[in-house]
């Protein structure tokens, strides 16, 4: 250990001396000034490491590129782990680039994120591995929800590098996106004859309910859709995913083609309403109870028809809007 920190770069020649008695042990230079553990086993770690003993500076920066596992590097940093000037840096990124062999993500910056190819593709693999893992456990979901996949695949604390990675393997065609769900262009759920069945039966029952459909609670009260091994919050789920039912919150599903009733609906009638209406008003607009109507209303809130202003309703917009997921933002109480 030394007495106090020391600064170093690549190349930098040192000498240990003990203190008592003054005796000099050994010395050697400097390969990695800011070092990260290697697991024994890793040969191709140790291959790239030596390689920054090297005399050629290209293959220098190209093997300190090698061990950054995030973009946030500088062609500064560089200069300290591979033991060049900022002119030859810069000159090296742009070759490793020309060549293929440091990749640009998309960032803030004009040069954009810089990863080793070999960084991505091992990032890339873990991504990958993870909504893989997903596909054969979560047979009836679509796809992997997005939010889920950084930690999944072992980026947590990662994510903006995670979206980058994400968005590089989807306009690959790699992957695709479901909504918010990620899968394999070639996965696809796969149902039992008796799931089939029930699939088909609550989403109809569910169509039939208009702005009453039955809530997931009885659904799952209901003889028809018991049946050992069929998980029913997976069914809506992928219904949701299907785009034939929109989930409000609170076990509410309504039919696709009822939620874009419910907006004309409403957006028609507030238009000739400049100073609201309230929930009751609306309730009776679209012939259904208390119990549906407050959801109801709080749904549009969210999707930015509509605005609370006391207990009315105003109208935001006319124009279309999508349908947004029940986490988009929580009811406001007494509504």
């Amino acid at each position: 250990f030394v007495a106090a920190p020391v600064t170093a770069t690549c190349g930098q020649a040192f000498v240990i001396r003990s203190v008592s008695p003054v005796v000099t042990l050994g010395g050697g230079r400097v390969l990695q000034p800011t070092p990260q553990r290697i697991a024994r086993r890793n040969v191709a770690a140790f291959d790239w490491i030596t390689a920054l003993a090297e005399s050629e500076s290209l293959r220098r920066c190209e093997a300190a590129i090698r061990a950054y596992r995030d973009p946030g590097w500088t062609p500064l940093d560089l200069c300290r782990d591979a033991g060049v000037d900022e002119a030859k840096a810069t000159v090296a990124i742009r070759s490793l680039q020309r060549d293929g062999r440091v990749v640009a993500l998309p960032g803030e910056h004009d040069r954009g994120a810089l990863l080793h190819a070999k960084v991505v593709d091992a990032w890339e693999d873990r991504l990958m591995d993870a909504v893989r893992r997903h596909h054969a456990t979560h047979r009836l979901e679509p796809g992997m929800p997005a939010p889920e996949i950084p930690e999944a695949a072992g980026l947590r604390g990662r994510e903006d590098l995670a979206a980058l990675l994400l968005s590089r393997l989807i306009e690959a065609g790699h992957l695709v996106r479901r909504g918010n769900l990620l899968a394999y262009p070639s996965f696809e759920p796969g149902l039992t004859d008796r799931e089939t069945d029930i699939y088909n039966a609550l989403v109809q029952q569910i169509k039939a309910g208009g702005y009453a459909p039955p809530l997931q609670e009885e659904l799952a009260r209901d003889p028809s859709m018991i049946s050992p091994g069929v998980d029913l919050g997976a069914l809506l789920r992928l219904a949701v995913a299907r785009a034939e039912l929109i989930h409000l919150g609170k076990g509410i599903y309504l039919s696709t083609r009822a939620e874009l009733t419910l907006r004309d609906t409403v957006i028609t009638a507030l238009a000739t309403h400049e100073s609201g209406m309230t929930v009751s008003e609306i309730r009776q607009l679209l012939n259904t109870s208390r119990k549906f109507a407050v959801p109801l209303c709080e749904y549009l809130d969210r999707a930015g028809v509509t605005r609370r202003h006391g207990d009315r309703r105003k109208l935001i917009t006319s124009r279309p809007t999508a349908p947004v997921s029940p986490s988009a933002s929580e009811p406001s109480p007494g509504s």
